[in-house]
């Protein structure tokens, strides 16, 4: 190892990394100032960003195999140590490393100076918001769950409406607990509008605090505060998208902004299973599928618990090997139906369905299943990633590639969607 280490030091492979790593940033910094300077897209930069990540092991291998002589380049093998310039290309390449980091640090000064990411994130998208998790303002600090759950119902509402660009829950939601800075947010998720509040919960009584803001300025556009009593929550929900709607001057398209609603104990425990299931352990999962039994065993007419049901039933079976496979198809899949039977517009009740098919290899029906989900709800990252999913395993590429772009665009801060699009321009 410390031989072939060695090697690499002579070929200057180590220098020729770092040297592609910075021009490559250099490069990345230039195209996000230059491209919307010209009218291109943010996925513009991120095929940039795509293309140099692939051409990177191009060039250690290059860099590897040969060698720059005074007569060109030459397989280093052939290249006699008297004639070999390794030392003077070393030299050379510490410079190209120098001038670039001096490049870096010019081009930091420039960005702090002049705000140069003013004019390389200049939010063009009019109709385009973010919904921030709602701060828990409740006096014991022990109502996340429903913060949350509230938050993501609105997010869940506005993504009906087709004019509206609506940022995904794991990218909006990164910014819980974290010192607020407006403009950064609406930068780094390419949004022109924040929806932020609050919410303190005390018994069956409720403060529900709504802003919207507008990015480029920082200023509210709209505020309101709802004193109401805690059965009223489906309400506050569809007035507050309602009231977004307005605000940002979008058409609804015949599409009704209405949450559906349940008995308000059963959605209770329904939140709280759904803040367990996003911890994704074994214990959390345990727990979720006890409360969403509950919320059930209480009111069994909301399709979103039968929904989560059968995700429980998935990850038991599949993830925790708490339960039989067999089992978990034949449940799953009744919880599924269930969901679809009681809400037939219900995109995750597809969803869920689909991923049992999957397990009893019904590829036909799955892909059935995942389109009409799809087309249900276009915007949903989950969706979105299955239908990705599904053309990858049927060798259809430019499809798959096209949803992972589609989900980087809603979902910008999951750096899971880059790495698939990577590995997806890798593949044959």
């Amino acid at each position: 190892m410390k031989k072939f280490i060695h090697e690499l030091q002579q070929r200057n492979i180590f220098k020729a990394a770092i040297s592609y790593v910075v021009f490559s940033w250099l490069l990345i910094q230039i195209a996000s100032i230059l491209y919307p300077a010209i009218g291109w897209e943010q996925v513009a930069i991120r095929n940039t960003l795509i293309v140099l990540i692939i051409c990177f092991p191009i060039w250690l291998v290059f860099a590897y195999i040969f060698e720059w002589t005074p007569e060109g380049f030459k397989k280093t093998e052939d290249v006699d140590e008297d004639i070999s310039i390794s030392k003077t290309t070393g030299k050379k390449l510490n410079g190209l490393i120098i001038v670039g980091l001096s490049l870096a640090v010019l081009l930091l000064l420039a960005d702090r100076l002049f705000d140069l990411t003013d004019s390389r994130n200049t939010i063009n998208v009019d109709k385009s918001i973010a919904v921030l998790a709602f701060t828990d303002m409740s006096p014991e600090k022990d109502q996340e769950y429903f913060s949350d759950g509230i938050s993501e119902e609105i997010l869940n509402l506005l993504t009906k409406i087709p004019d509206l660009k609506i940022v995904s829950r794991t990218s909006s939601f990164s910014y819980k607990g974290k010192e607020l800075d407006i403009k950064k947010i609406g930068k780094e998720l390419q949004v022109s509008h924040l929806l932020d509040g609050s919410i303190r919960k005390a018994g069956n009584t409720l403060r529900i605090t709504t802003q919207l803001i507008d990015v480029s300025n920082g200023l509210q556009l709209w505020s309101e505060t709802y004193d109401r009593n805690i059965e009223d929550i489906f309400k506050i929900q569809d007035e507050i998208a309602a009231k977004v709607t307005q605000q940002l001057k979008v058409t609804l398209l015949g599409t009704e902004l209405a949450s559906k609603t349940v008995n308000i104990n059963a959605y209770n425990l329904y939140l709280q299973a759904k803040q367990l299931r996003i911890q994704n352990s074994s214990e959390s999962d345990k727990n979720a599928l006890k409360l969403i039994r509950e919320s059930i065993a209480i009111d069994s007419t909301y399709a979103p618990s039968w929904a989560m049901l059968s995700d429980c039933f998935w990850y038991a079976a599949f993830s925790n090997m708490a339960m039989s496979i067999p089992d978990a198809i034949l449940q799953g899949k009744w919880a599924a139906n269930k969901a679809i039977a009681l809400d037939p517009n219900y995109a995750n009740g597809y969803l869920q369905l689909a991923a049992f098919e999957n397990a009893s290899w019904n590829f036909k029906i799955e892909t059935q299943l995942i389109d009409k989900a799809i087309l249900l709800d276009p915007n949903n990252p989950e969706v979105i990633k299955a239908k990705s999913t599904r053309a990858l395993n049927f060798g259809k590429k430019n499809l798959a590639i096209e949803m992972v772009l589609k989900t980087i665009e809603i979902d910008p801060l999951n750096t899971i969607h880059l790495y698939n699009l990577s590995l997806y321009y890798w593949m044959d």
